[in-house]
């Protein structure tokens, strides 16, 4: 689940968080807790409720350890500069960038996604790589929100969200997901689709061909 925790003239404040999987880390313990409590007690529970008890904190200990994670992007206007830190079950990671090296912010389609059902993710673009708000894909309108807010903080449009989505997503060869982006944003069909992006790969072919002209 992602929110803005803080928004002024000063700063943009993201974060993410795993509430329920916090859940499950806590029912992990209990069923991993509850035996050796019957146990030190001298009541120990029979085989068949141990195994079950135990059966259920591996798969909660997985689940929490797979899909945990928690995060903070905070966007300051005054020093521009991005500082983030993400923590993911036993390990955490961190770092800040100049908003002068986020080329841009886009919306990345989940494999699998359809129009009725979109999940989404917010991505920076940096000269050093993708840096995700949120590593999980969610069904979540907030995603756009967020990132439109995200790119009016470091100046770019927030109106041509979906446009440089579907732009970032051609120039990396991922054609079927910028379709299923644009039929998910703007309802078009899958034949009106499929002509939009080979429009936006023939301006792109037209557009490398006349910087190379140009540079002879």
């Amino acid at each position: 689940m992602k929110k803005i925790i803080k928004e002024d003239e000063r700063e943009l404040v993201v974060e993410v968080s795993s509430g329920f999987l916090k859940g499950i880390g806590v029912a992990a313990l209990f069923f991993l807790g509850f035996p050796l409590i019957r146990f030190f007690l001298r009541n120990p529970l029979d085989q068949e409720h141990l195994v079950g008890y135990i059966g259920a904190a591996v798969t909660c200990g997985l689940s929490y350890l797979v899909a945990f994670e928690e995060a903070r992007f905070s966007f300051d206007s005054g020093t521009r500069l991005l500082t983030w830190r993400r923590r993911r079950s036993l390990s955490k990671k961190e770092g800040s960038i100049p908003f002068s090296q986020i080329e841009q912010v886009v919306l990345e389609s989940a494999i699998g996604n359809n129009k009725y059902y979109p999940k989404h993710r917010v991505i920076l673009r940096t000269g050093e790589g993708a840096l995700p708000i949120s590593l999980s894909y969610e069904h979540d309108d907030l995603n756009q929100a967020i990132a439109e807010r995200i790119r009016s903080r470091l100046g770019l449009s927030p109106n041509a969200l979906v446009a440089d989505s579907i732009q970032s997503l051609v120039e990396r060869g991922l054609d079927l997901d910028a379709i299923r982006l644009l039929r998910e944003k703007e309802g078009l069909s899958l034949a009106d689709a499929k002509k939009r992006i080979a429009e936006i790969k023939n301006q792109a072919e037209r557009k490398t061909a006349a910087q190379t002209d140009s540079s002879l």
